[in-house]
């Protein structure tokens, strides 16, 4: 793999700048060009900070942005901006450049003539291009241009979206196509989607083409907007915004340049031919013409209003009248379906009301659609199911829809709606096989009519799929991974530690000490490690007034966080998503955490009026003594860690987790992919095993007492004078400074874990018995959002 450390990212736009932060999170320094502003004076033009606006106004709009593009805010450091017309020579130092400029053939070939003058020999040039065809970018390029460039389509917002498609040329170097998967995948962080250079790619492709059957069924069926929304949101296992939602975020005249496009670039394609032979509906007129494009112009299919009593008020659009009325509830019975997302297809498609009749239509067209694209868009189908679930945050892709739904009831479906479904897939189904086989490791090839391996797919995509777990309670689930290591698996909602997954977390570690197993991982395939303690139990004692159940409660987390500490086998946390609370507190606990870069860690106990009582108070109170040295002005390094604490604050990444603490640096490891977290914190176990030795619990750990305690009041007190803190903030944050100063202490000492641990129960307990901590929490249960009273 030639090593990418330098990067050239030429255009400043939306896409340019996210492509340039996203290298500059892994570590690439990047140089961000982009055009000297045409409207310049005279004296203008000869500053260089006016000939760069562009592209330094993108970055510093970036670093203020609310949807931070930056793992890190330091981040932001790792790029220089430039011009086009002063700077462009500088892209010899680079071993990548992409092509962010606007969507115009002419202008970038424009753009790549002068990128292969100043380039230097073997490096790697992209075109970010959602629609021009790769192949035409190359023509009158250089042998060692056209051998290197090939088309990487980076998705909005680059940061947050997962999906990167890679579109080679039939001249790109096999070896650089091999090379750029794995970098997207294990590097840069994305799902790498290996594309044919056909209109659109893979991701767009069928997103146009779902789209088209939407659109149809919703004028057939009579369907309003928020109908239609409502069916293709959780029901099928697709965000809740739908489809008319989506296209308000996109932009609708953006959706009508993107239609017009694939009408002139697919003639042979049957549903897209369907879609040109239509009249354009009145609606979509009316909304262009009336500039109700979406969020763009404040209004699209839907609108954001106030009523005149000063209430926030959600318009949807009729499509038939062409008028604005406020959001109606559905009422479809058959969206009411709880369970898992099969139990929920099955119970949609049967239904007999609209939304069954819609699903039925939906699912019977696209089946048919999808499996005609094989090979001519991909060779696979797994690349286009991975292309939707990262593109559009589909829970499952197109061909995994038909395998949960079942291959004949798909074939009826298609058969229903007059729709020919391909040859393969029909003979794939009356052979009584499935798309995917092996718990969705290996997929049926259509070429060769079998079951190949999926490339890159974790070898712990299925937890305990192929075998029965060593252990199980209500709570979690603990496998064997092979090699002499166990994973311990999470199995309450939302990986909620509750009672259950306490003990079975000390269950575990008996069991891997008293029969010979090497480690343990922690770990899940589920969106995030844990978002903490079961809240609901702690209200249920609060409400009953059972505070010794709460002493018991949190003096059991105490003992098993210090289990995983002290346990006489290595215990890695694999980290994924969100890790609060307890979850952090639990990996805090670790020999080491291998945490995905979308890493949210966090201790955020004081937005439900408690404080972190599974030894994550203790913990941050062990960090501040280590990394006080002789001297040291200790209070600011105090009010840090006080603030952290107080105010709530999760990272905003892995690597802002390394920055506050909860990661550390040289022990523990950040990945890119959530999925190859258990996999990597598996290696991490195997390697501290050898020789490992258990550690014991610390006695001489440097507090501050009442010198700290003064400190940390005085800053509370300010902050009650400034309204930032209320009356019970300031509580908890008292609480919460006694244990990190180690209590009332009349000088700065040295205590042991065990006497930090009593004080944080003590704490703990106390805060629970405050009524306005009920009140908090009980708003937390019911809103999911945080109460300050």
């Amino acid at each position: 793999m030639k090593q990418i450390k330098n990067v050239t990212v030429l255009g400043s736009g939306t896409m340019g700048m996210g492509i340039a932060a996203q290298f500059a999170n892994i570590g690439c320094e990047v140089l961000l060009l982009d055009i000297v502003p045409p409207n310049l004076d005279e004296k203008q033009k000869s500053k260089k900070s006016a000939r760069n606006s562009f592209a330094a106004g993108a970055l510093k709009a970036a670093t203020k942005s609310r949807m931070n593009p930056f793992y890190s805010k330091d981040f932001a450091a790792r790029i220089a901006v430039g011009n086009f017309e002063d700077d462009f020579e500088k892209i010899a130092n680079s071993d990548i450049i992409i092509e962010v400029v606007i969507e115009n053939l002419a202008i970038k070939k424009q753009v790549f003539e002068k990128v292969d003058k100043y380039r230097k020999e073997g490096s790697i040039v992209a075109s970010n291009t959602s629609s021009i065809p790769i192949s035409l970018m190359k023509e009158g390029r250089s042998d060692d241009f056209r051998k290197n460039f090939l088309g990487l389509h980076f998705f909005n917002p680059v940061r947050h979206m997962d999906l990167l498609e890679v579109i080679p040329t039939d001249e790109t170097s096999a070896s650089l196509v091999s090379d750029l998967m794995v970098y997207g995948r294990k590097t840069l962080g994305k799902v790498t989607v290996l594309c044919k250079d056909t209109p659109a790619f893979i991701a767009n492709r069928f997103s146009v083409a779902s789209g088209i059957i939407i659109e149809k069924l919703t004028e057939e069926l009579d369907l309003t907007i928020e109908e239609v929304d409502a069916i293709l949101g959780k029901p099928i296992g697709r965000p809740k915004t739908g489809f008319y939602r989506l296209q308000d975020l996109i932009g609708i005249d953006v959706n009508e340049k993107v239609m017009d496009f694939m009408v002139e670039a697919c003639p042979k394609d049957e549903l897209i031919v369907e879609f040109a032979n239509r009249e354009r509906q009145d609606y979509i007129k009316w909304l262009l013409e009336n500039k109700a494009l979406g969020d763009k112009t404040k209004k699209g299919y839907y609108q954001k209003t106030v009523t005149p009593e000063g209430k926030k008020q959600l318009l949807a659009f009729n499509l038939k009248t062409q008028e604005y009325a406020p959001v109606k509830e559905v009422t479809i019975a058959s969206l009411a379906t709880k369970g898992s997302l099969k139990d929920r297809l099955a119970s949609l498609l049967a239904a007999d009301d609209k939304g069954g009749e819609f699903a039925r239509r939906y699912f019977g067209e696209f089946f048919a659609y999808i499996s005609n694209r094989i090979p001519e868009v991909s060779d696979n189908i797994y690349s286009i199911d991975d292309a939707m679930k990262a593109g559009y945050a589909w829970e499952v892709g197109p061909f995994e829809y038909w395998d949960l739904i079942g291959g004949e009831k798909g074939l009826a479906l298609a058969k229903a709606e007059g729709k020919e479904v391909a040859s393969w897939a029909a003979d794939l189904i009356s052979s009584g096989k499935t798309f995917y086989n092996n718990n969705g490791a290996d997929y049926f090839n259509s070429e060769d009519k079998n079951y190949q391996k999926v490339e890159g797919r974790s070898a712990f995509a299925s937890l305990g799929a192929d075998k029965a777990p060593v252990y199980q309670n209500e709570g979690v689930k603990l496998h064997d991974i092979g090699d002499g290591v166990l994973c311990l698996e999470f199995i309450s909602k939302a990986n909620a530690i509750s009672v259950e997954v306490t003990a079975g977390i000390l269950e575990a570690i008996r069991i891997a000490e008293e029969n010979g197993w090497k480690g343990i991982v922690i770990g899940n395939n589920t969106k995030s490690f844990s978002v903490g303690a079961n809240l609901v139990g702690v209200a249920e004692s609060i409400e009953k007034k059972d505070f010794k159940a709460i002493e018991l409660a949190c003096g059991t987390f105490q003992k098993m966080t210090s289990a995983i500490r002290l346990a006489k086998v290595p215990v890695v946390a694999a980290v994924k998503g969100y890790a609060l609370g307890g979850g952090a507190e639990i990996m805090m606990h670790s020999d080491a955490a291998v945490a995905a870069y979308e890493s949210y860690i966090g201790l955020p106990e004081a937005s439900v009026g408690l404080l972190p009582g599974g030894g994550g108070t203790k913990e941050m109170a062990v960090q501040l003594s280590d990394g006080f040295f002789f001297e040291d002005v200790k209070v600011p390094k105090l009010i840090a860690k006080f603030n952290q604490l107080a105010m709530s604050k999760v990272a905003g990444s892995a690597f802002d987790a390394q920055n506050m603490g909860y990661i550390v640096k040289n022990q523990d490891m950040v990945v890119g992919r959530p999925e190859s977290t258990i996999e990597a914190a598996k290696q991490k176990v195997l390697a501290l095993s050898y020789n490992y030795v258990a550690p014991v619990l610390r006695e001489r750990i440097s507090v501050m007492g009442q010198g700290g305690l003064a400190a940390i009041y005085t800053f509370i007190n300010t902050y009650q004078l400034g309204n930032y803190f209320s009356e019970h903030d300031a509580l908890v944050a008292k609480k919460i400074a006694w244990i990190l100063c180690g209590g009332d202490l009349s000088g700065a000492q040295e205590v042991s874990e065990k006497y930090l641990l009593e004080l944080e129960l003590e704490g703990f307990v106390s805060l629970a018995t405050e009524p306005k901590t009920f009140e908090r929490i009980k708003h937390m249960l019911k809103t999911g959002k945080p109460l300050r009273n």
